[in-house]
């Protein structure tokens, strides 16, 4: 038996193409190799920033924001606005879609980890003519019917993750479409509660503003009567009129910028702003039978004033029960807590002044020694020149503990005002 043999060059090349097809073999495997599961980075976080001192550390909750949050206000109209958003807001509407989208392509995805099935089933039906040559065909004038039922079942073994890793990076977008809407509904919810809250604001300014014209008109009269009797200057009407005209333009910038935010409004909860209207809040009339009984705020009404605030021509401090206040003083004034009391504010000056103490709220139930028709609860009232008002002041329960202040200054002029410290016992 005769054994051939290679030649040495011919083994070489054999051996170098073996190596290159192994090569090839290992890069093909890499290729489709499952990479490392992708681990986040260590960072260093300190425990504590040294600057915090008394600061107190945030306390985000998603839960504390879920659902109807915006009830804990207990506004009912507000709830209406917020539930119309859900229905009619376009950018939710988008955010929802995106989101329905990702999911459906995560179950798209996901269905690749399971076999395919496919079947195509059909039926023909073939009917030979009679005529057909030769005359004397077996086949002639028959009928046949064919049916056919194929089935084609496929599956890919995930053998290098493909089908695993679509599917984490689908679930992964998915969850990202999900924080997504999350965020659009909490910013539309709550843009529209802040928009809602700053109208309500600027409808209390607007009250504030259209009362404080009614007193500028009634005082321009007074200082038209008085020039035209010969005891007043032109310089006093004319000062008295440039009030007035001043005022009213506040109030027509304030009922703008009230318009601008009904119509943010209106866009958030899908409706035209020519088609929406956001009524004013009127101020209650008679809030005080809620609080306190007729009869105990007769009883207090009927007593002496407990203190009498008068102000100082100077327009730099005023008196309390004849005792003027120094801004160096301890306490000028010491009330009890729990206590409803008679407080009588006087304004000899030539100008409007404004009577305001914090946190606390007083029922105006007389102007000029006339009683009110409707009392109302207010925390600031604008004491007329010339005139004073009668309150009841409500120390039952107030926020602030301990010293806090009640001032009066000049309309538009908190830098003309004057303060007195008033502690609560």
């Amino acid at each position: 038996m005769k054994v051939s043999r290679l030649p040495m060059m011919g083994l070489r090349a054999w051996k170098q193409a073996a190596g290159v097809v192994g090569l090839a073999a290992v890069q093909l495997l890499n290729g489709c190799a499952v990479g490392p599961k992708y681990q986040q980075p260590s960072v260093e976080v300190p425990p504590a920033y040294k600057e915090v001192g008394n600061w107190k550390a945030a306390e985000p909750s998603e839960r504390k924001l879920g659902g109807d949050w915006w009830e804990i206000f207990r506004d009912p109209e507000l709830n209406a606005l917020e539930q119309q958003v859900n229905i009619s807001n376009q950018n939710l509407k988008i955010a929802q879609a995106q989101y329905t989208q990702a999911r459906a392509l995560l179950r798209y995805n996901r269905a690749d980890y399971f076999p395919t099935i496919a079947a195509a089933p059909s039926a023909t039906r073939a009917k030979v003519s009679s005529n057909r040559p030769p005359q004397n065909a077996v086949s002639n004038g028959k009928t046949t019917t064919d049916f056919q039922l194929p089935l084609e079942l496929t599956y890919e073994i995930d053998a290098w993750g493909r089908v695993r890793n679509n599917v984490e990076s689908y679930r992964a977008e998915a969850q990202a479409s999900a924080a997504d809407l999350a965020t659009v509904n909490l910013s539309v919810h709550a843009q529209l509660a802040l928009f809602y809250f700053q109208a309500r604001s600027l409808d209390a300014q607007e009250q504030l503003l259209n009362s404080t014209v009614a007193q500028y008109e009634q005082a321009l009269r007074l200082n038209e009567d008085r020039f035209n009797g010969g005891i007043g200057s032109e310089v006093e009407v004319e000062q008295a009129r440039t009030q007035l005209e001043t005022t009213r333009a506040q109030a027509i910038d304030v009922g703008v910028q009230r318009s601008q935010f009904e119509h943010a409004v209106a866009i958030l909860i899908g409706k035209p702003p020519a088609s929406f209207s956001l009524p004013p809040r009127q101020p209650r009339r008679s809030p005080v039978h809620m609080v306190f009984s007729p009869a105990v705020l007769k009883r207090v009404e009927a007593t002496d004033p407990k203190f009498v605030v008068n102000f100082t021509e100077d327009k730099q401090g005023f008196y309390v029960n004849r005792q003027k206040f120094q801004m160096t003083d301890a306490p000028m004034l010491t009330v009890r807590i729990g206590s409803l009391q008679h407080w009588r504010v006087e304004n000899p000056t030539k100008e409007v002044h404004p009577f305001h103490i914090h946190q606390v709220h007083f029922l105006v139930y007389a102007v000029g020694g006339k009683r009110v028709k409707y009392p109302v609860w207010l925390d600031t009232v604008n004491v007329p020149y010339g005139g004073s008002v009668d309150l009841v002041m409500d120390f039952t329960d107030p926020i602030i503990r301990g010293m806090s202040l009640f001032h009066c200054h000049l309309l538009n002029h908190e830098d003309k005002g004057m303060m007195a410290k008033i502690l609560f016992r």
